[in-house]
């Protein structure tokens, strides 16, 4: 046998073990992702809910353009098929129907319509992948994508052809020694040789930046602990996880709106990344120009029963479960934020017990003697801890600490938050100058009354030591009166 001819067996062998041949959407969650034609894709959800996954062959599927597969026949009876295959593995541990779906082949499949734009050579188009820092860049998101292995393998025993192994179906298991390792979800066949180029990491590191794929791609790679890149005009845009510069979402959509791009973003949802939280907003009101795909790991069909029954009860409460689980976006009981010194309440520690659960001097001796022995016994060993007892025994915080108020005024959406400052120390423990926000208000299309009012209803009878309103937005005018924004609410506020 010639070296061409055993060179061409090989490299056919291997096209058998891309994921890109071989994933099969199989939740009707992961099927309307693929179907759909929005701009913008945020694909949601907890741990283990297959997010990343998912988006990873999306993009794969945009930029190689390669189309990705299901059952052949109508769509509402495929989606069904889908929906009673993962349905039977999640609820009944019947793995079969999921099992026959992996492995669906040749006349059996067809292949579903790429809704974008597509590379060639004749016209060629520029993609990002975007990742917290380098290093989620070069231990993430370029493995993913370039290296082999991440994607597990086996022989289907009925049909003979490779397909997705799956971990939860306890006769892949039984065969774990046979699993094969596929190929990256982006081949190396589709790579143009010598196109990477790296640049030096912060520690001396090489880090990937680019490479141009023979479909006309070209991917460049940025972290977003940095100024957001201008100047590219892009064609797409995948984001893993959170953005450590929330900006580089609004430069992302402002690059790709020349060419009519689009973004793929999988993300743990949580209430500290705003750019997510208006992403969803905009879902809400029904925006045409995106859609939210949402993943949970009870739903996923490759995680065992008594993985998902273990998590469960590991979860400790109702809302860890609706987080870590279902990716539902949820206040933590406490948020806090590091401040400067002028802002620290300097209250002292036994005045800090006035709980409204009882007021009076003895009672905050007693309580306060009870933190000191859950203290000593080991029962609250950091602030988090100390502030959430605190929290949950008097359903809030005392009146005497310091509190803020900030207002980020808008014609649409106007967001308030309110913030309390404890002591510098409580029962020996510090609080490293800590400003917890205990209360959120949003308000759309609320005038400065309106909203006063309903900031009222939420202060009662707390003092505030200041109103913070955002510059830019408090000294603009409108049309129609001379007052300043700030001075609007000024007089809402005191009026």
């Amino acid at each position: 046998m010639s070296v061409d001819i055993a060179n061409a067996i090989r490299a056919r062998y291997r096209m058998k073990l891309e994921p890109i041949q071989l994933f099969r959407p199989c939740t009707v969650e992961q099927f309307d992702a693929v179907l759909s034609t929005s701009l913008e894709l945020l694909i949601t959800g907890g741990n283990r809910s297959g997010k990343t996954y998912l988006a990873l062959m999306l993009f794969a599927s945009r930029v190689l353009g390669i189309p990705l597969v299901t059952y052949m026949g109508n769509m509402d009876w495929v989606r069904k098929a889908v929906s009673n295959a993962a349905n039977a593995a999640n609820n009944d541990e019947n793995y079969e129907p999921l099992r026959k779906y992996l492995a669906s082949n040749g006349t059996g499949v067809r292949n579903l319509k790429l809704n974008f734009p597509v590379p060639s050579k004749e016209f060629p188009r520029l993609y990002w992948i975007v990742g917290r820092d380098e290093k989620h860049l070069g231990e993430r998101m370029y493995k993913f994508l370039f290296e082999p292995g991440h994607v597990k393998l086996l022989k289907d025993q009925i049909t003979g052809r490779v397909r997705i192994y799956n971990p939860a179906d306890p006769r892949d298991r039984e065969r774990e020694q046979e699993v094969i390792a596929a190929e990256p979800i982006i081949p190396s066949r589709f790579i143009v040789p010598g196109s990477w180029k790296w640049v030096k990491g912060k520690k001396g590191q090489d880090v990937f930046s680019e490479v141009t794929l023979i479909s006309g791609a070209i991917i460049r790679a940025y972290g977003t602990n940095t100024k957001p890149v201008m100047g590219d005009e892009i064609d797409g845009c995948y984001i893993d996880e959170d953005l450590t510069n929330a900006e580089w979402l609004s430069e992302i959509q402002r690059r790709l709106l020349s060419r009519e791009g689009w973004f793929i973003w999988a993300v743990w949802p949580t209430m500290k990344n705003f750019a997510v939280i208006n992403l969803q907003q905009r879902v809400k009101n029904k925006d045409p120009h995106i859609f939210e795909c949402s993943l949970s790991f009870p739903s996923n069909p490759f995680a065992a029963k008594r993985q998902k029954e273990r998590s469960t009860s590991m979860a400790g409460s109702e809302e860890e479960v609706r987080r870590r689980e279902y990716g539902e976006t949820l206040a933590d009981k406490l948020t806090m934020y590091q401040v400067s010194d002028e802002m620290h309440g300097l209250g002292a520690p036994a005045r800090a017990f006035a709980l409204a659960t009882d007021s009076t001097f003895e009672g905050r001796q007693r309580y306060l003697a009870t933190l000191e022995r859950k203290i000593d016994q080991g029962k609250i060993v950091s602030r988090q801890e100390l502030l959430t007892h605190i929290w949950d025994e008097a359903h809030g915080f005392p009146p005497e600490w310091t509190r803020y108020i900030a207002i980020d005024p808008s014609n649409t959406r106007t967001a308030v938050v309110f913030g309390v400052v404890p002591p510098p120390e409580l029962c020996g423990i510090k609080m490293a100058r800590t400003v917890i926000i205990e209360n959120e208000l949003v308000r759309e299309q609320t005038a400065a009354p309106a909203l006063a009012k309903a900031v009222k209803q939420i202060a009662r009878n707390l003092h505030y030591e200041a109103f913070i309103m955002d510059r830019r937005a408090g000294r603009q005018t409108h049309s129609g009166r001379d007052n300043k924004t700030s001075e609007l609410y000024e007089a809402a506020f005191t009026g």
